[in-house]
């Protein structure tokens, strides 16, 4: 399912994309492609509440510093 929204998102179709990785992460909660995708799919979906914390946790809980710069967008448009 995780590869199917990874199609949605070249396709540029966030609201496709992000069903498909909620899918996959209802069948395993750790899958981590899935879980970037859908905190990736809120951001284009302008949900910038919603993925915000996806990206804390992606930064603070998976120490993936790729995500810093944005997170730190996020962090600025939610304030």
């Amino acid at each position: 399912l995780a590869g199917l929204g990874r199609c949605y998102e070249v396709l540029q179709n966030p609201d496709r994309s992000f069903a498909l990785y909620t899918e996959a992460l209802q069948a395993d909660q750790a899958y981590l492609p899935a879980f970037i995708g859908q905190a990736e799919a809120l951001f284009r979906l302008g949900r910038v509440k919603d993925a915000l914390p996806r990206y804390q946790h992606l930064v603070y809980g998976y120490k993936l510093d790729v995500f810093r710069p944005q997170l730190a967008r996020l962090e600025l448009r939610a304030a």
